[in-house]
Parts: C-alpha cells; sequence; structure tokens
C-alpha cells in the first residue's frame, strides 16, 4: 500500500498442549500483520489476512474448521476448540510475520 512500510517479524514457540478459548496462541507483531507462515515437525501453514474479526478456520491440519483466528491491529491469535492444533506440547513452532504500519 502506497505510504507504508513493510514489517516482518520471525521467532518461535513451544506448543503447551492446551487448546480452547482459555489458551490462545499469540503473537504480537507491533504493526499490522497481514501474513502468517507457521512452520513445525508437522508441517508448514500459511494464513493470509482477510477480515479483521475472529473467524471459524481449519486447523493447521487442514481438517476439520476447529480454529478460531482473530487478526488485531499488532497481533494474530488464535485457539482450537477441540484439540491442541498448533499447539501440541512440546513441539517448536518457528513462524514468519509480514505486515505493514498500521492504518
Amino acid at each position: 500500500t502506497t505510504g507504508y512500510n513493510c514489517r516482518m517479524i520471525m521467532g518461535s514457540y513451544t506448543g503447551t498442549g492446551r487448546s480452547g478459548s482459555g489458551n490462545p496462541t499469540v503473537i504480537v507483531t507491533g504493526f499490522r500483520p497481514l501474513v502468517l507462515v507457521l512452520t513445525s515437525k508437522n508441517g508448514t501453514f500459511v494464513r493470509i489476512r482477510h477480515t479483521d474479526a475472529t473467524f471459524a478456520d481449519h486447523d493447521f491440519s487442514g481438517g476439520n474448521v476447529t480454529n478460531q483466528m482473530t487478526w488485531g491491529a499488532d497481533r494474530i491469535s488464535w485457539y482450537n476448540t477441540v484439540s491442541s492444533s498448533a499447539n501440541e506440547s512440546g513441539v517448536t513452532y518457528h513462524y514468519l510475520v509480514l505486515g505493514c504500519d498500521a492504518a
């Protein structure tokens, strides 16, 4: 977008094995996130922002629509309603988030 700077952040976290709305995974970016690339021993997943609200999404294995994803002004968060998708206990996850300065 004209007049905005491209931003990116990389990092990792270790899964806790928890699921549900009280145990979301949160990545704070400090900028408006637009693309999430998440990788682990279980595969690589890509999500592209298409709404500013919370929405139901396929879990990261590509199966059921059980992930609840929220794209915020400076963060991405998600949780799974039935499993620990992208939060398996002891599994290391690496992420890359691309975005831009907040509008």
